[in-house]
C-alpha cells in the first residue's frame, strides 16, 4: 500500500511546511503534557491551512488579486502582511498570547491549531533586509525565494525560537530549552539537512503517539469539519488583536 505522506511512516517522502506545522505541533503539545486526542487535534488544526487547497497561501496567492477575502488568508493565517520589524514582532507575540487565552478558554483545540499555523508563520514567512526582520507581502509572499523559507533547516534559529514560543503558549512549565532538548538535538545534529531534519521529527511524533490511524482519523474529520465560516471567524479573532496598540 502506498504510504500517506501526511502520516508518520511515510515521513520519508515529506518535503515549516508538514514537519514545522503537523509533527512539531503535535510534538509540543505531547512534551508540554497534552493527552494525544488533544495533541493530534491542535497538529490537525494547524495543519489544515496547508492541507485544504480552498486555505493554502499559494491558491489565494492568484484569488487574493481580486478577493479581499483570500487576501486576508494570506495576511492573517500564513502571517504574509507585508510588515517591518516591529510589526513582525509584534504579530509574534500578538500570536502567543492568543493561543495562550484560548487555551485557558477551552476554545476547541482545532481553532487554536489555526491560530498555532499563523504563530509558526510568523516566524518562517520573513527575509532579512538591511539587517532588519521583513514580513514577505502579499500577493506574492515568498514566491522569489520558492520553498527556501519554509525549509527548517535553513533558518535553525528562527525554528528553535518558534519552538520554545509555542512550549510556552501551550502551558509549559519549566526551561523550554531543557523540555525542547529532543527537537534541538535533531535540528543541530542534521546542521541544515532538511530531509533528515523533516523524517526525524516525524518519526519523533511516532515515538510520543502519533499514528498512521489517529493521525488519518482526525485529519479526514477537520478537512471536512472546519468550514470557511470558521476560518473567518477565528481569522476576525487575530485581527482583532492585531489592530490593538
Amino acid at each position: 500500500m502506498q504510504k500517506n505522506i501526511l502520516s508518520p511512516s511515510g515521513a520519508a517522502h515529506v518535503l515549516y511546511e508538514i514537519d514545522g506545522h503537523l509533527y512539531t505541533t503535535f510534538v509540543v503539545a505531547r512534551l508540554v503534557g497534552m493527552p494525544i486526542p488533544r495533541s493530534l487535534e491542535l497538529a490537525w488544526g494547524c495543519q489544515v491551512p496547508d492541507a485544504n487547497k480552498k486555505y493554502t497561501a499559494v491558491s489565494a496567492a492568484w484569488r487574493s488579486l481580486w478577493k479581499t477575502y483570500e487576501l486576508d488568508l494570506m495576511r492573517v493565517l500564513h502571517s504574509i502582511h507585508g510588515g517591518k520589524q516591529e510589526q513582525v514582532r509584534k504579530r509574534r507575540e500578538d500570536l502567543k498570547q492568543l493561543i495562550t487565552e484560548a487555551i485557558q478558554r477551552g476554545d476547541p483545540d482545532w481553532r487554536t491549531g489555526l491560530m498555532i499555523h499563523a504563530y509558526g508563520d510568523s516566524f518562517a514567512h520573513t527575509f532579512l533586509k538591511m539587517g532588519e526582520e521583513h514580513s514577505y507581502e502579499p500577493p506574492f509572499g515568498h514566491a522569489g525565494h520558492g520553498h527556501k523559507p519554509d525549509k527548517i533547516g535553513n533558518f535553525p534559529e528562527k525554528y528553535l525560537e518558534y519552538v520554545a514560543g509555542l512550549y510556552a503558549a501551550l502551558g509549559g512549565q519549566g526551561d523550554p530549552p531543557t523540555a525542547l532538548d529532543g527537537l534541538i538535538k535533531i535540528v543541530e545534529d542534521n546542521d541544515g539537512n532538511n530531509s533528515k531534519i523533516s523524517s526525524s521529527i516525524a518519526t519523533y511524533a511516532a515515538e510520543l503517539g502519533m499514528t498512521d490511524e489517529g493521525s488519518d482519523s482526525v485529519r479526514d474529520r477537520l478537512l471536512k469539519d472546519i468550514t470557511e465560516k470558521d476560518v473567518v471567524e477565528t481569522m476576525a479573532a487575530m485581527e482583532a488583536r492585531f489592530a490593538k496598540d
